[in-house]
């Protein structure tokens, strides 16, 4: 049998507990602002009357006390005669039994010990012990009995204990467990199972709704009481992990583990919350599973952190964006105990209303959201300029702009923001209440900013990888499919054809460029257009389309239907010749098909349908990929085998092609050209191995083949004091690190102690429409190293004002096919302008391709600074160039 005793706890500045054994009439335990004033040594209760005039604000004296001993042996609630008091003259009241307590005054609560012949009790919470516990909980398996277990683990304990002290400690211990039982009451046990942490078992039915009703009332009432009995700064709060029996095991162990990993859950996910035990949630878990963290692990870690860690989790999984937010959602109306959480999306292009998402409190009364275009608008205009919007009551409300939105959306209580990233509006988050007033805490408050500023991010890096998924995949002008995106789909694509044949078509836009000159960019891209909207009426199932270059369109055909493939390809050309009109005629394209029944690579299979497109003898009927083209495409492969080996063995052979001043006529400079002496046997021009070169990705090993020569014949003609030129050399527009490449070209050039403004860098167009950003970083990194730069082949795009504007060269090259016909007045006009315009940004001009004296004559005329062609001279071995040009 267990001594009676009975504790008496003081709510003061300093707390007091107070242990006092009823049949000895011995004070067992003292502390008082954290001493014990016992130590050990139990007290009568004349030495704490007299002690206790020393230490407390109380005065109590052998005869007061004798009298609360008749007061607690009644057990009733009893106020003390105002002739006890305190040293400020105060009366003292002690409330029995279920009192409660207020900031002024002492709360003393009785134990009523329990009988057992088992050592069945905590000392502290007169909660059974964990083997009464376990033993009696076996028993309600054995018989099958339907009932819930429960973890309970106070949250931030250990932090708790060190900020404030111990004994408050005790009081939170002895106050969870009270609630707990209280909960419990004779259908179930409680028991002590650790420092801070208590289970449970109720007899109850496993229907979820009712366990969840259930579990709900004791998370309000542990929290309640706690936070009503220990007034402090901090909010006391417990985290529950809940099993069902059966339903969740048959075995006492089992059944612990799986309360632990739901309650290790709840920590990890908010605290201040219930699990209940769910596979999907918790993992797997048996009787024999070792868990690698405690709960304890988790106390430092506040229960707000818990549920913004929990939330980022779920923001940064992989599932789509709307199932991320409505799940984020879920768990921060849960943590929060809202009524519902609205999130309006916005178009951050436009700022129009994209998409409403709603989540409502299964428990609450659901009250929908009225979505309203307007409303973005109206919770604007009266944002402060944080952005933010708090409203504690309908009668705070009834004030704004917006009171009737309010009422219209059943709103009584709401915090409101914008999700914003970087400028961009993705739309506004609200926090509400619909069913009662709230008065939202500083800290609700800066949670909800904290985890609207997560989902806004989120927002925006799904809004930056549309985009960059969109310029990756997509071509701009069409929106259609690019060639990366046209060979990934078109491989999935073909995975799925049973027999693996499958056919490709190839489209091109005849005398592209020359189309582009004469009628300019918004005309392109209307034909473009023009050819991507036919395609997109096309069933999606029977084929893949893409543009995959800036001319062409490419289309993938299960099986080889010839017939009907060249029926499309007839049907495209009639409705571009419908709905685009030139003045010089049709637009004319022209098609290649491949059949591949050699189930030889996609990209190969289009090279073969672009090789028949090439033998395209008129622009009627698509052209189909023959034994004679594959003959040349051997040769081809024979070529591309060999160029390691020439690169190696300096098969490729350094040309010179002049460039002549307009003015007087002499050599301003010079190209570098190559051509390959393949074996040391045959001449093999550029347009046949280049390539075949950026292909294999040995372009850039013949570029360094190039500028060394180049950078050798300067250095000889100074070391042997002749006349030095300045030569250009062209880059490849497949570098893939410009970096690297300016790396290697000032290691060779030192190599040969020469100076960097005898070489000029010549750059493509197509180089700087995919690159405008990286390719003007690269030209000021070259300036910088003393280079010139200068912008080849200008006419042969689309995109060259662009260049001249934003991009810092030094010559700008115009192609020959930028003026075919000097007779035509319009062309000659264009000419005219550009030349002027270069030379106003303080560029040279150079003219190539001249051949004849009519064309020398006119460039010179109009303003042309040098001249490059067949006029003057071809491109020439470099012996040959020496002799001719250098004395």
């Amino acid at each position: 049998m267990i001594d009676d005793y009975f504790k008496v706890l003081a709510k003061a500045d300093k707390s007091m507990f107070l242990n006092i054994n009823k049949n000895s009439q011995l004070i067992t335990r003292l502390y008082y602002d954290g001493k014990d004033y016992c130590k050990s040594n139990p007290m009568t209760l004349e030495e704490f009357a007299k002690k206790s005039s020393e230490i407390f604000d109380i005065i109590i004296d052998n005869e007061k006390m004798n009298n609360v001993w008749e007061i607690i042996n009644k057990e009733e609630v009893f106020n003390f005669p105002d002739i006890y008091k305190d040293n400020h003259n105060k009366p003292i009241k002690f409330y029995f039994k279920g009192g409660n307590v207020d900031d002024e005054n002492i709360f003393l609560y009785i134990y009523k010990e329990l009988e057992d012949s088992l050592d069945t009790f905590d000392e502290l919470t007169k909660c059974v012990s964990f083997d009464f516990f376990k033993k009696t909980v076996e028993e309600n398996i054995k018989n099958k009995t339907e009932f819930i277990s429960g973890l309970i683990n106070i949250d931030n304990f250990k932090e708790f204990n060190e900020k404030y002290n111990r004994i408050l400690g005790d009081v939170v211990l002895i106050e969870t467990a009270s609630t707990i039982k209280q909960c419990v009451g004779n259908n179930g046990l409680v028991c002590r199972s650790g420092g801070d942490e208590f289970l449970f078992f109720y007899k109850i039915s496993n229907d979820y709704d009712e366990v969840y009703k259930y579990i709900t009332d004791m998370l309000f009432k542990i929290n309640g009481a706690n936070n009503e009995i220990v007034d402090v700064d901090t909010t006391i709060t417990v985290t529950i992990g809940l099993t069902r029996h059966p339903l969740d095991g048959n075995k006492f162990d089992l059944l612990l583990n799986r309360n632990r990993a739901a309650l290790i859950r709840g920590k990890k996910k908010a605290r201040n919350c219930f699990i209940i035990y769910l596979l999907e949630k918790c993992g797997y878990v048996d009787e024999f599973t070792e868990f690698d963290s405690k709960v304890d692990d988790l106390e430092y870690v506040s229960g707000s952190m818990g549920l913004i860690t929990g939330v980022m989790e779920i923001l940064n999984s992989k599932f789509t964006l709307k199932k991320r937010i409505t799940d984020s959602l879920n768990l921060i109306g849960l943590y929060f105990y809202l009524d519902r959480l609205v999130v309006t999306e916005v178009d951050p292009k436009t700022n129009k209303i994209t998409n409403t998402l709603a989540w409502y409190n299964p428990r609450s009364l659901k009250k929908e959201y009225k979505p309203n275009t307007k409303n973005i608008t109206l919770w604007k205009s009266i944002y402060e300029k944080s952005n933010l919007l708090v409203v504690n009551s309908l009668e705070e409300g009834e004030g704004l702009v917006i009171s009737d939105v309010l009422k219209d959306s059943n709103i009584v209580a709401c915090v409101a923001t914008e999700l914003r990233q970087n400028d961009l509006l993705f739309g506004q988050i609200r926090f509400e209440m619909t069913s009662i007033n709230r008065h939202w805490q500083p800290s609700d408050i800066s949670n909800f900013v904290m985890l609207s500023k997560m989902i806004s991010i989120i927002y925006n890096n799904e809004y930056t990888t549309l985009s960059h998924y969109k310029e990756m995949y997509f071509d701009r002008t069409t929106g259609i499919y690019n060639l990366q995106k046209w060979v990934q789909e078109g491989e999935k694509f073909i995975s799925d054809i049973s027999n693996d044949v499958y056919s490709v078509l190839d489209v091109a836009i005849h005398d592209f460029v020359n189309i582009l000159n004469a009628y300019g960019i918004i005309t392109i891209e209307k034909i473009l257009k023009t050819i991507a909207n036919f395609l997109l009426t096309l069933e999606e199932d029977n084929i893949v389309f893409g543009r995959t270059a800036d001319n062409r369109f490419s289309m993938i055909f299960k099986g080889k239907n010839i017939e009907y493939i060249n029926s499309l390809f007839i049907d495209l050309k009639e409705y571009v010749k419908d709905n685009i009109q030139l003045e010089t005629g049709n637009v004319l394209l022209e098609a290649g098909i491949y059949i591949n029944e050699d189930k030889i690579l996609l990209e190969e299979a289009l090279d073969r349908a672009i090789i028949a497109r090439k033998f395209n003898s008129s622009f009627d009927n698509a052209t189909v990929f023959t034994s004679i083209m594959y003959e040349k495409e051997l040769v081809r492969l024979e070529l591309e085998s060999h160029i390691e080996q020439a690169l190696q063995d300096n098969e490729f052979l350094l040309y010179l092609q002049p460039k002549i001043n307009t003015k007087d006529k002499k050599l301003a400079g010079a190209e570098a050209l190559t051509r390959w002496n393949y074996n040391f046997e045959k001449l093999i021009f550029p347009d046949v191995f280049i390539p075949l070169l950026e292909r294999n990705g040995f372009i850039a090993k013949l570029d360094y083949a190039v500028f060394e020569n180049v950078c050798k014949l300067i250095k000889e003609l100074k070391d042997n004091n002749q006349e030095v030129f300045p030569i250009s050399v062209n880059v490849s527009r497949s570098i893939p690190n410009f970096d690297r490449y300016l790396s290697d070209l000032e290691r060779i050039r030192k190599k040969y102690n020469i100076e960097p403004d005898y070489i000029e860098i010549e750059i493509t167009e197509g180089m700087y429409t995919d690159n405008n950003e990286i390719m003007k970083d690269f030209i000021n990194k070259l300036h910088k190293k003393g280079y010139k730069v200068s912008l080849d082949d200008f006419g042969s795009g689309y995109s060259n004002i662009s260049a001249l504007s934003k991009l810092n060269f030094d010559t700008i090259k115009f192609d020959r096919g930028f003026f075919n016909d000097i007779k035509n007045e319009k062309e000659t006009m264009i000419i005219k302008t550009m030349v002027k315009l270069v030379k106003k940004l303080n560029m040279k001009v150079l003219c190539e391709g001249v051949e004849t004296a009519d064309y020398e004559a006119y460039l010179t005329e109009i303003g042309c600074d040098y001249i490059q062609g067949y006029y003057y001279d071809k491109p020439l071995p470099l012996e040959t160039f020496m002799k001719k040009y250098i004395k």
